[in-house]
Order: structure tokens, then sequence, then C-alpha cells
């Protein structure tokens, strides 16, 4: 096992998601019950860069959110253009998209 403080992993890595028929309330209603809310955030957070970064699964970048007291912290990385770009950064949990957008952001330019 690699620690983050190593290598940072892909956006959304350990995150189960489930898709539900359009419609289907019931499966809807027993799925909301399953989600975590921190990892929730943490993961719009970091879907958040990957889509501010243009990128998708094939993309070089990475990104790991954690929760932190009322915080949101997020580190992220990019070899999208060229060298080796980081850039971190917290925001109330509530904000978790905004942060993701701050962060991708910082390392267009």
């Amino acid at each position: 096992m690699l620690d983050t403080e190593v290598m940072l992993p892909c956006v959304g890595q350990g995150a189960v998601g489930i898709e539900v028929r359009q419609g289907d309330e019931r499966i809807a209603a027993i799925c909301e019950r399953l989600n975590d809310y921190a990892t929730y955030q943490c993961v719009t957070a970091e879907r958040a860069f990957l889509a501010g970064m243009g990128g998708g699964c094939q993309s070089p970048v990475a990104a790991y959110a954690v929760i932190i007291g009322e915080q949101l912290r997020m580190r992220a990385l990019s070899f999208a253009n060229g060298p080796l770009q980081r850039a971190e950064g917290s925001r109330p949990i509530a904000e978790a998209a905004a942060l993701g957008n701050q962060l991708a952001a910082e390392l267009k330019g």
C-alpha cells in the first residue's frame, strides 16, 4: 500500500458508484441511505478537478480529498501540460465542487 504522501491516486479511487434507473424512486431511496456524505463530498471535489482539467480516465492527473474538521482539503497534480504541477487547498465541505474547480484553474494557469 502506498501512502498518499508518496503517490496521489487517480480521481475517485476507492469510491463505489451505483447507477439508478431514472424514475425508480424505491431503489433511489435505498441507495441514498447507502451514500456516505464525507466520501460523496471528497469525490465531488476530485471529479470537479478532473472536469476542470478537461480530463477523463486516461488523463495524467491525480487528486485526493479528505475532510479535516469542517474543511475539505485536497491535493492535486498534473502532467497534462508538460512537467509536474502541484496544487492544494481547502474550503468548507459544502464547497467541494468549487475546491476542485479552483485547483484545476491553478494548474491550468
